[in-house]
């Protein structure tokens, strides 16, 4: 609890890859306190699907990464919440950074592309520097 304290008071953002049971205790912990990235889509915090269901992407605070995410995932996390909180990333040495730059240019065009391979982490990141 009070390592959970300092991160949130200095308002970085935290990747959590955990556990699906522990993925929502954390974010419940977290309580929109600061931002959160969940990487490849939640693959390893229990899945997509799962992590959809229980409400966790509805959250604000909430951003994903597009490293070794299932394209139709990424497409219905677009259609459902937008671009402005999915990061590119690649998982390297695991996911190659060619191959996931190709499937995110298969999905995204011009301006939704653009945010999601820089501008919402520059934005993101402005917004914590902003905070602190």
């Amino acid at each position: 609890r009070r390592f959970l304290r300092f991160i949130c008071k200095q308002k970085l953002p935290v990747v959590l890859e955990e556990e699906f049971h522990h993925t929502l205790n954390l974010i419940e912990a977290i309580d929109g306190r600061t931002t959160v990235i969940i990487p490849h889509l939640g693959l390893l915090n229990g899945g997509y699907k799962n992590l959809k269901k229980a409400g966790i992407f509805a959250n604000p605070t909430i951003y994903i990464d597009t490293a070794l995410a299932n394209s139709a995932d990424l497409q219905d996390y677009a259609a459902s919440y937008g671009v402005e909180r999915i990061l590119f990333g690649s998982d390297f040495p695991f996911g190659i950074p060619a191959r996931e730059r190709s499937k995110v240019e298969r999905i995204f065009t011009g301006t939704k592309l653009k945010k999601v391979l820089g501008q919402n982490l520059l934005a993101l990141l402005d917004k914590a520097g902003k905070r602190s």
